[in-house]
């Protein structure tokens, strides 16, 4: 599973669906991973938020789900920018994808894993949430 920065930003902050966010996490029978790329945005945005202890929290977080935070790699890059031509903000498509989502995107096509993310934008692009596997069940 790829775990993506909107997914843990929800988790952090108990917003809508961070229960059912964390059960997925928590009873994963394979390994987490996650883009270099979705890390640094997600520290971004919890380091702007000025609430230290979610900032905090986010490597704490990380590591007690044992994420692997995987480096970005060219390849990863070319796909996110083919995907950011089609998906991304300013296209006209809904799925509206930023910088980070492409990445996150990237990387669960090349891996061939499911990812993992909070609300339609992905959607928008196809995408299916690993949730939907979750909750399913």
């Amino acid at each position: 599973m790829i775990l993506e920065t909107s997914a843990l930003i929800a988790l952090l902050r108990n917003e809508d669906e961070a229960d059912d966010i964390e059960k997925c996490l928590v009873e994963a029978t394979q390994p987490i991973f996650m883009s270099a790329a979705s890390y640094l945005e997600a520290g971004i945005v919890t380091d702007r938020s000025g609430d230290a202890i979610t900032s905090a929290r986010l490597d704490t977080l990380l590591t007690q789900l044992r994420v692997i935070v995987v480096p970005v790699s060219f390849a990863q890059a070319q796909k996110g920018r083919e995907l950011a031509r089609t998906f991304g903000k300013g296209t006209g498509h809904p799925a509206q994808l930023n910088f980070g989502d492409c990445f996150a995107l990237a990387l669960s096509l090349e891996s061939d894993e499911r990812l993992l993310y909070k609300g339609e934008d992905f959607r928008q692009a196809g995408v299916r949430n690993a949730l939907d596997d979750f909750t399913a069940r």
